[in-house]
């Protein structure tokens, strides 16, 4: 036979969609702030708010978002490590040994970083 590579775009998306999905989280964020404010990704570009790196045949995720001012912030995170981790071994059949989750920012949903 031969060999499947999955590249981190394709990784970043499903794991965009399923971020996309999760109560308290507004969307992705660049790992960066840009003048001391986190700001929300546009789908097109969500890879920047993604990084998959291979451990011991696993790959372990690391995501940057913005939650919702008033959630509890670990709740949610939790729910989100969970969401991407069965999107991800469903949609690519490949073992995530962890999901790791920054958060950059709040933010009332519908307000702007500017």
């Amino acid at each position: 036979m031969g060999r499947v590579e999955i590249s981190q775009d394709v990784i970043a998306l499903v794991a965009a969609r399923a971020v996309a999905g999760s109560p308290g989280v507004l969307g992705l964020a660049a790992k960066r702030p840009r003048n001391g404010a986190a700001q929300i990704l546009p789908p097109d570009d969500c890879q920047r708010g993604v990084n998959a790196r291979l451990v011991d045949g696993r790959v372990v995720i690391d995501l940057w978002v913005v939650m919702q001012y008033g959630v509890r912030v670990p709740d949610s995170a939790e729910t989100l490590m969970s969401s991407v981790k069965q999107a991800l071994e469903k949609a690519l059949g490949i073992p995530i040994a962890a999901v790791n989750v920054n958060v950059q920012g709040l933010r009332v949903a519908g307000e702007s970083a500017d």
